[in-house]
């Protein structure tokens, strides 16, 4: 297992000070739900906890896929937890990043963004144990890349960067992109720019959301994102940004509005920035529709020079 979160179980150590609750236990753990977890489901196999601010629940499900490619484990419980406390939401507002209404990314009066709570979790496995337990997944998780751009504690690289080369993709593969999306002047800004040149001259057509709209932003929001990308792949439809109301000028992102819009090729690409400048992009895919090639239909896609094995997948 491997869990992703941004300030723990913050609340629990606000309730206990406040004399609203006793704490005991693995309570006590700063990142217990790792812990209670593998106690109530019985996951004895490797466990770990991340803690790479709101880019946590990207990084737990990229590490889970990592340990299934490198044959420690044939299942992961992978996913994000946050805990709405009175640091996080402190700590947006003394940085002047807080948004006083609702989340709006990508929009021309966007001022800052929402902290929220809620979990997600997402159960990746080989495709060899898919197969033999008769499963349907949802998608395949190629590959990631991850970044630290060293340029600010809190603020985005304005130059930004991206890369597809780990998932075997090119940019005529990108069906879709789940924006990091906080609402932030400068991160929207930044990740406008960076996707539209990942793009290229398929910016026009490629749907572009982001769902902190809906679920605000924390430590999980990347689990939440990469559970979306998966049920974009099953479904075929990409969500609206509900809060939308006049679309940024400098944005030259297809971003979907109002209503569901149909992904545009076999794969989406999820977006998760941070604090400290930790960064990670996931390249989730759809099924490959050829069911007789067994190692490779709910497989990883090789990345360059390297061929797949039937150990590898997920789902």
């Amino acid at each position: 297992m491997v869990v992703g979160t941004g300030n723990g179980d913050s609340d629990l150590r606000e309730a206990e000070r406040d004399g609203r609750r006793e704490l005991t236990g693995l309570q006590w753990y700063p990142y217990d739900t790792q812990g209670l977890l593998a106690e109530r489901l019985a996951l004895q196999g490797p466990g770990l906890t991340v803690s790479t601010a709101c880019a946590a629940g990207a990084y737990a499900v990229a590490m889970g896929a990592e340990m299934i490619r490198a044959g420690e484990a044939e299942v992961v419980l992978v996913g994000g937890t946050e805990a709405v406390s009175r640091p996080a939401v402190g700590a947006f507002l003394r940085l002047g990043s807080a948004e006083p209404g609702p989340c709006r990314p990508l929009d021309t009066d966007r001022a800052g963004t929402v902290y929220g709570e809620g979990a997600a979790f997402l159960v990746l496995e080989s495709a060899a144990h898919a197969r033999g337990r008769g499963a349907s997944p949802y998608a395949r998780v190629l590959d990631s890349g991850w970044s630290c751009d060293a340029f600010h504690e809190t603020a985005p690289d304005p130059e930004g960067t991206q890369a597809l080369h780990r998932s075997g993709l090119g940019r005529g593969d990108v069906g879709a992109v789940l924006c990091h999306g906080t609402g932030t002047p400068a991160n929207d800004a930044v990740e406008s720019r960076t996707t539209a040149a990942l793009l290229g001259p398929r910016t026009p057509e490629v749907p572009v959301t982001a769902i902190k709209a809906s679920l605000a932003h924390s430590g999980a929001a990347g689990a939440f994102s990469c559970l979306t990308a998966a049920l974009v792949l099953r479904d075929g439809a990409v969500p609206p940004v509900g809060t939308l109301r006049e679309l940024d000028p400098a944005c030259e992102l297809r971003v979907v509005r109002e209503a569901p819009q149909a992904s545009a090729g076999s794969a989406v690409l999820v977006n998760a920035y941070a604090f400290g400048g930790n960064n990670i992009s996931v390249a989730i895919a759809a099924l490959e529709p050829d069911a007789t090639t067994t190692t490779e239909t709910h497989g990883w896609a090789a990345r360059p020079g390297r061929s797949v094995s039937p150990r590898e997948g997920a789902a």
